[in-house]
């Protein structure tokens, strides 16, 4: 039996009670939850894992936003299951637009201060299946074909018919999602659809600014510049918390903000825009943020490119920024000692351990003959002359705003 210690009166109240009953579950609310519950309704946001998918983010803040705003006027409780995929973005979405939430928690005696719903259940009933039965509406943010929201979404649909739950349109129309979304519809889901506005069109015209061209030449130097390649930014930036990063999702969802941080030639407007390279531990210690160079010809690093299926991305791409090794020695730059048998970072003295690289055991590290700074790298102690700038296209060029000189290496690509 059902346990709400409350006044079951309000729409809200009497949902959770009727749904855990149906569940055989026990429903316990703290007083934070009591009272913001009293005289409203309820509706859940869910969605499948949103893995590190800037497009896929993107799709998920732009009906996060329109759930936000829709709540707001109907006067609606957010319901969010703890520990689930949306959870982080659901909360952080429900803050920035002042919509009250409220925490599911599944058989956790802990107490809370924040509003919390307790649900004490047997059985493998998942936290994602409890919330879409307890909410009053659901709206689904991003469904996996077959997976754990599917499955729940269609229970709820079989067992009502009451047109309750909303689905938003695919993020990528393949043939499989297309045809999930469809039984959906076609099990009394409702249809969810956001066109892209005005703002998320690629502005059309050139660029009005002149760019400084330098040759090929410097890009079959050997050990005469330290190159950085730049990627795409999958998620927060070096030194941008992820809440920083769900902000900025969250209010740019236009094509140019979005494609600055997703691409490589995003990444490298960014590093221009700020003239500074970003320390980062990806390859040291979390205490010791370096920037990594190579002292190997970017002909050489760009012709033996190949894509690293287990880190999903290739290892070399051709954009970029390369800075005189002299100059570089003379800012800080050190070579990097490589691991072995006879050496570790304990080895090191405390100001030159950022310098250390494990050998690598699939791959031998020693061949991209690494340098580093420790820490971030500012770009203004040197000379124009001594950096210079690189992209793929004559089209990327376009969309770089830069004093330094910029060489197009789309003929060095392998």
């Amino acid at each position: 039996m059902a346990k709400l210690k409350t006044d079951p009166s309000s729409e809200a109240m009497s949902t959770l009670l009727s749904q855990a009953m149906a569940l055989n579950a026990t429903v316990k609310l703290n007083p934070a939850a009591q009272s913001l519950l009293v005289g409203a309704s309820t509706f859940a946001t869910v969605s499948s894992h949103l893995g590190r998918s800037l497009p896929l983010h993107r799709h998920a803040c732009r009906y996060l936003t329109l759930a936000m705003l829709q709540a707001r006027l109907d006067d609606r409780v957010l319901l969010v299951a703890k520990g689930s995929a949306i959870e982080p973005w659901a909360i952080r979405a429900a803050e920035t637009f002042r919509v009250p939430c409220v925490m599911i928690t599944k058989n956790d005696d802990s107490f809370s201060t924040e509003p919390t719903i307790n649900v004490e259940i047997d059985g493998d009933v998942g936290r994602d299946e409890l919330l879409i039965q307890l909410a009053d509406r659901v709206d689904c943010i991003f469904v996996r074909p077959n997976g754990n929201i599917d499955d729940a979404l269609r229970l709820r649909l079989l067992a009502r018919c009451d047109a309750t739950v909303r689905v938003a349109t695919p993020c990528e129309p393949t043939q499989k999602a297309e045809r999930a979304f469809g039984e959906l519809l076609g099990l009394g889901a409702i249809g969810w659809h956001s066109s892209l506005s005005e703002i998320d069109k690629v502005p059309a015209g050139e660029s009005s600014h002149s760019i400084r061209r330098a040759s090929l030449d410097w890009c079959y130097e050997d050990n005469a510049w330290l190159v950085h390649c730049t990627r795409g930014c999958t998620g927060p930036w070096p030194g941008e918390s992820a809440d920083q990063y769900r902000d900025w999702v969250l209010l740019n969802n236009s094509h140019r903000s979005s494609s600055e941080r997703g691409s490589c030639l995003g990444t490298l407007r960014r590093i221009l825009k700020m003239r500074r390279l970003v320390g980062s531990a990806l390859t040291s210690r979390h205490h010791l943020p370096v920037v990594c160079l190579s002292a190997c010809s970017l002909s050489s690093l760009l012709s033996r490119r190949c894509y690293r299926s287990h880190l999903h991305r290739w290892d070399y791409e051709p954009y970029g920024i390369a800075i005189r090794r002299q100059a570089a020695i003379a800012a800080g730059a050190a070579e990097v000692v490589y691991g072995s048998d006879s050496i570790s970072r304990a080895d090191l003295p405390d100001d030159q351990q950022f310098r250390y690289q494990a050998t690598g055991r699939t791959f031998d590290w020693t061949s991209e003959r690494e340098w580093r700074f420790c820490g971030d790298l500012d770009l203004e102690q040197f000379d124009d002359e001594d950096i210079r700038v690189f992209v793929a296209s004559e089209t990327d060029a376009f969309e770089l705003q830069t004093r330094y000189p910029v060489s197009i290496v789309e003929s060095l690509v392998g």
